[in-house]
């Protein structure tokens, strides 16, 4: 086995369908013209055995809201059951106790919540949907109460950056060690409401030191700052910019099969069901060039 021969991970963008309209989804435009919406559960189950072709050491579940899907459990077993990790990001709504167990038997390694503020005044603004962050309050603690870990994902943007540093609070109040601050990428919904949603540079840099002097002071709490593979963002803060793994060492799959150096780029280099995953992954032009340090994925977020 070569390097690169196999991706370490899959992002499999697990159906459009979702409850909510957060300001800032890159899903939303896809979902808004009927592409690649759906998938009958064969055609999900055929997705999930190329991907086990392809030999991913991590699958990780996107969308879209993927517990919407009644074949969510039954398509992450079989994932499972060869040896293959799997996390997932949810909203929260449809993680009750019964679901939680279900992530636990699959099981699921982690599951990474959605915060857009630490109450349901911002929070539930910035989904468009009322509820959701008492919803997310409750599905942390099914979650936990079942044994699974939670990634705390909260979005960083104009909206919401003034609460971002009592974040930490918020996660040592739920009991969850884990935080990812997830700075908005400009697509989709984003784009759309550039507006309320940008950042100056002096902001960046302002809330960065904030979050770093804050995660000082919670050390029990593993942070990811999210902004070393985040060029623009990275330069601002005058942080290395680590190589993206979209295209390098990981994959983008679509519900109708397409594939995508990242999911956020509408660049199409293949799909599934007419050319098997591992082919389109060891082959392709596009794929090879990311690889070779020739081009970035970010090359063709515009395309």
């Amino acid at each position: 086995m070569i390097a690169n021969d196999y991706p370490a991970a899959v992002m499999w963008n697990y159906g459009y369908q979702c409850n909510m309209n957060c300001l800032h989804c890159y899903s939303r435009a896809e979902a808004a013209t009927g592409e690649s919406v759906n998938m009958t559960i064969e055609q999900a189950t055929y997705i999930a055995r190329e991907i086990i072709r392809a030999r991913p050491i991590h699958v990780h579940f996107g969308g879209g809201e993927p517990l919407m899907r009644e074949d969510f459990v039954p398509v992450a077993k079989l994932l499972t059951g060869v040896g293959i990790n799997v996390s997932l990001s949810t909203n929260g709504t449809f993680l009750d106790v019964r679901m939680a167990r279900h992530l636990a038997a699959i099981p699921v390694d982690r599951v990474a919540l959605s915060f857009h503020g630490i109450d349901a005044t911002v929070h539930d603004a910035f989904t468009r949907h009322a509820g959701s962050f008492a919803g997310l309050l409750e599905a942390s603690a099914n979650v936990l109460r079942a044994g699974v870990r939670i990634k705390l994902v909260y979005s960083l943007n104009a909206l919401t950056r003034d609460a971002a540093p009592s974040v930490y609070a918020l996660a040592e109040s739920l009991g969850i060690l884990s935080i990812q601050f997830a700075p908005v990428k400009i697509v989709g919904n984003a784009a759309a409401n550039l507006r309320d949603l940008q950042m100056t540079p002096d902001e960046w840099r302002a809330l960065y030191d904030t979050l770093q002097a804050e995660g000082a002071r919670h050390l029990n709490i593993d942070t990811h700052y999210g902004f070393d593979n985040n060029p623009v963002i990275a330069d601002i803060v005058g942080k290395d910019i680590l190589p993206c793994p979209c295209g390098r060492y990981s994959i983008t799959v679509k519900p109708n099969g397409d594939v995508s150096p990242c999911n956020v780029v509408p660049t199409v280099v293949g799909n599934v069901f007419q050319r098997p995953l591992l082919d389109i992954w060891r082959h392709v032009p596009e794929l090879l060039a990311i690889r070779s340090g020739t081009a970035s994925p970010c090359a063709y977020l515009q395309s």
